[in-house]
């Protein structure tokens, strides 16, 4: 089931990607995408700019949509790494294990 609100997000992110299109009558600034998550949808609106056309205070904004984006993705990929490592293994119980026994037992 779809909320009124995630209509709304929805209709609002196609048309901040359509105002960014070559030749779209400026309906939104790209500042606008500022509002928006990280996500496809910013990875998608930015991939229509035309950077060299983009003036020094829309180049500014675009650099901080990129790196957030860029922030995003490494996030996912730690999480990704601490995936397929698995769970960190528990240090030795300070109880239990004996640094002067254990030095003895290695060959040096």
């Amino acid at each position: 089931m779809i909320a009124e609100a995630d209509v709304d997000v929805a209709v609002d992110a196609r048309a901040v990607a359509l105002s960014l299109l070559p030749d779209a009558q400026p309906a939104w600034r790209l500042q606008d995408l500022l509002d928006f998550e990280p996500g496809l949808f910013t990875v998608s609106c930015l991939s229509l700019l035309d950077t060299d056309a983009l003036d020094e205070q829309s180049a500014s904004v675009a650099l901080e949509l990129v790196e957030r984006q860029q922030a995003w993705l490494a996030e996912m990929g730690v999480r990704l790494t601490a995936r397929v490592a698995g769970p960190t293994p528990p240090s030795p119980d300070p109880e239990v294990f004996d640094p002067v026994v254990a030095s003895r037992s290695t060959p040096g």
